[in-house]
């Protein structure tokens, strides 16, 4: 396991930023942030983070992939239990409209059963009406908005 932790900065009364940092400043130390023409003292403390790597679903016709999916479990304080969440659900052209995205889905939910999850979660453009539409079909529900910034 890499040297990542989760570090909780106390930058107010009732305000906590959580970072995701490698270990630069080492396990405990306290630095100070200038916000506005205020500098706010802040301790890092160390939480350790169990970092899993996704699963990949596929599914191949000989050599040519025709299908994937790749599934993500986060956890965090905030339950006992983790989360899934998926991400690139992908049917090649050939093969759309036969059932095989329903499967994948299908297998991702006993997945996240098997693993405990309390919930799935996964994006899809807002553009994308057939997705929308077979992820209602699973009982995927519409809950909030997607923000999303590029870091490229």
């Amino acid at each position: 396991m890499s040297n990542i932790y989760i570090y909780a900065i106390n930058i107010a009364k009732h305000c906590r930023l959580y970072i995701l940092i490698a270990d630069i400043w080492g396990p405990q130390s306290t630095r100070g942030v200038k916000m506005g023409n205020t500098t706010h003292n802040f301790a890092i403390v160390q939480k350790p983070v169990s970092i899993r790597p996704p699963l990949k679903l596929e599914i191949k016709d000989g050599h040519k992939s025709i299908a994937r999916v790749w599934i993500y479990f986060i956890e965090n304080d905030l339950h006992t239990s983790p989360w899934a969440l998926i991400e690139d659900l992908w049917v090649h052209p050939d093969y759309r409209r036969s059932g095989i995205a329903k499967h994948m889905l299908q297998k991702v939910e006993l997945l996240a059963r098997k693993e405990g999850c309390y919930k799935i979660v996964a994006t899809v453009r807002d553009t994308n009406y057939a997705s929308q539409k077979l992820f209602e079909h699973c009982d995927f529900k519409k809950h909030g908005n997607t923000l999303r910034k590029d870091c490229f």
